[in-house]
């Protein structure tokens, strides 16, 4: 694996060790039960020369997400789905040769209102109080320095009038945007990788750090 990078699937050598990473909205899990659909889905990913990993967005079924087994994989906790594919945890710390990863996944939908509790929107799409323990945890534990940041949105200063993901649909107030402003104010990292926005952005910040929103219809694809 080499530093992470926009997905390419024309990418000439990809194996299992290689990593898919999905910056949330993935929807891989979203009737109550499996359904054709989702088979269909799983078992063609599962034949794909890389092994997906998907963080979660705001356009999720997290309750199917929370009840995933969980197993320990790259020095942190994932909720596996099948043989190759992956769900990477809000406040974990993964290793991926011998790089530092730290994943804090989900958002707050602007478009709940128009969406059915429970059927197209879930609650869960915001954090736990265990789950922001977690992560405080994992990053005191690593002394609050990794190499890279995973998530679904971004800080929310980057939201703010003036920000460069300033949006005047972005009026609400996201617990998610807020904690991720605390976490890198306080972290030392290199990168941070989003999706969430429809949009294509790279900048730095403060110098050294830089901040890479991808769009996928709103979920940014990496590969490791």
């Amino acid at each position: 694996m080499k530093d992470p990078r926009v997905f390419n699937p024309f990418y000439p050598d990809k194996s299992k060790d290689n990593l898919l990473i999905i910056l949330g909205d993935c929807g891989l899990l979203w009737t109550d039960k499996p359904d054709k659909t989702e088979l269909f889905n799983i078992k063609m990913l599962d034949k794909k020369p890389w092994t997906t990993c998907f963080l979660d967005g705001n356009h999720e079924n997290h309750t199917r997400l929370d009840n995933l087994p969980i197993i320990e994989k790259w020095c942190g906790k994932v909720g596996q789905v099948s043989e190759s594919i992956f769900h990477l945890k809000r406040g974990e710390i993964y290793t991926f040769d011998n790089k530092k990863y730290f994943v804090f996944g989900g958002a707050d939908s602007i478009d709940k209102g128009m969406r059915m509790p429970l059927r197209s929107w879930w609650p869960r799409e915001i954090y736990s109080r265990e789950e922001e323990n977690t992560a405080f945890d994992n990053l005191e534990k690593h002394q609050w320095n990794v190499d890279y940041i995973l998530a679904h949105t971004v800080p929310e200063f980057l939201t703010l009038k003036g920000g460069p993901l300033y949006n005047e649909y972005y009026w609400n107030s996201d617990p998610t945007r807020k904690l991720l402003e605390h976490i890198v104010y306080a972290t030392s990292f290199k990168r941070f990788f989003a999706g969430h926005f429809h949009e294509n952005i790279n900048f730095k910040w403060n110098d050294n750090k830089e901040f890479h929103v991808l769009d996928h219809l709103g979920s940014g694809f990496l590969i490791l």
